[in-house]
């Protein structure tokens, strides 16, 4: 008993979802005049719904094809706006590197002056040594000779004028080297202050070069976590196109499996039972618009063309004419959309990576066992007719145009 109720539940359920899903206006208004019959029929639907079990539809892996696409997408843009930093980092790196090359070059050249300078100095020293030396034993020789009389220094030369001679030269001589030393020193001060200037330049050259330096390894660093950032969001691409690449192969296998033991048909324009008319048919494909603004030969125009041959009001969708547009261009009209097929209503197959366009069928059987027969244009991209029999309904969406007045 149990057993059966269940059962009950679970069909009443899914009718209760069926009938809902077609018919949103007696919806509205059981909810709003009958709220206790509404509440019943929400919680068979929702016990149905659980117990029943779920489909799985391609435009379910469509929907997350197209998330890991957008997702792609913004990851293509920071990879993008990372390199655009990157090569801001390295410009600023190379223009550091620049500059550091020019003070190095500087620091080269002040330190040649300073080793010159230097040298100098060395040499100027050992000639002031020199010449003190020089003075002294000038010194001394005076100072020996100074140590005789006058009277003696005379009795001792061959004649005066041989001893006022070497007084002379020897005055001479002391002042000539007192004025090397006078201008040995001053040579001296001068090589002291430009080594001390030469220091100084070569120590702010120094400053500027290790500031340079480390200005340059703040660049890289910044550029080495650029290159990480690119590097994890190249390795985000290269998961989501793994997931991509799953989620397409189940897509198609979902695909194969809706439309696996169907016979397909194929025939040309004004054969089989291609009723699509002339001029539209022979013409080339995508040369003509039909009556609803659709290029002729395509999955759209031979839908439009069936729902109008067959006594139903097909509206002018003209600008709007992809199979994708459709679903929402009827419920903006007001046509019931479902997932249940019937007799004369179009199937549009949702986009999907195979066909980012979707696809419009228009339905000419429901069979006993579930499948359905659709006939179709341009379902191989050639502009051409086909039948395809006994396909499984469950991934398509059905719209019911309603009766022409």
């Amino acid at each position: 008993m149990i057993l059966w109720a269940i059962v009950f539940t679970i069909l009443i359920g899914g009718a209760m979802i069926a009938v809902l899903i077609k018919n949103k206006n007696m919806f509205q208004k059981i909810r709003v005049n009958s709220p206790r019959f509404y509440s019943l029929i929400l919680s068979l639907s929702f016990f149905g719904a659980i117990i029943t079990p779920s489909l799985v539809y391609a435009d379910q892996y469509t929907q997350q094809i197209q998330a890991l696409q957008v997702k792609n997408s913004q990851v293509d843009q920071n990879i993008s706006a990372l390199e655009n930093e990157a090569s801001t980092y390295q410009g600023e790196i190379d223009q550091l590197d620049a500059q550091i090359n020019a003070v190095q070059i500087q620091i080269a050249n002040t330190q040649t002056q300073i080793n010159t300078i230097q040298t100098q100095i060395a040499a100027n020293q050992a000639l002031l040594v020199q010449q003190k030396a020089t003075l002294a034993n000038i010194l001394q020789s005076m100072y020996v000779d100074g140590q005789m009389t006058t009277l003696e220094s005379l009795a001792t030369s061959k004649d005066i004028s041989a001893f006022v001679t070497k007084i002379e030269y020897q005055n001479i001589v002391q002042q000539q080297i007192q004025g090397d030393l006078s201008s040995i020193n001053k040579t001296q001060v001068t090589l002291n202050q430009q080594n001390v200037v030469l220091a100084g330049t070569l120590q702010s050259q120094t400053t500027e070069n290790n500031q340079l330096g480390s200005e340059q390894s703040q660049q890289s660093n910044l550029l080495a976590m650029d290159q990480q950032q690119q590097d994890a969001y190249t390795q985000q691409l290269k998961t989501n196109n793994t997931q991509l690449a799953q989620l397409e192969a189940e897509e198609a296998a979902v695909i194969a499996r809706d439309e696996s033991g169907g016979t397909i048909i194929s025939g040309n324009c004004g054969t089989s039972n291609d009723t699509y008319p002339e001029p539209w048919c022979s013409a080339s494909q995508d040369s003509m618009v039909d009556n609803w603004g659709m290029y002729n030969r395509e999955c759209v125009s031979y839908a439009a063309w069936m729902v109008a041959s067959t006594g139903r009001y097909m509206p002018y969708w003209g600008g709007e004419g992809n199979a994708d547009e459709w679903i929402g261009n009827a419920e903006a009209a007001g046509y019931p959309v479902s997932r249940t097929p019937q007799a004369g209503d179009v199937a549009i197959l949702p986009p999907t990576s195979g066909s980012p366009l979707g696809h419009a069928m228009y339905v000419m059987a429901v069979n006993g066992d579930g499948t359905i027969d659709v006939s179709e244009y341009n379902a191989r991209v050639v502009g051409g007719f086909d039948e395809a029999l006994n396909i499984n309904p469950s991934y398509y969406y059905y719209i019911d145009f309603p009766p022409s007045s």
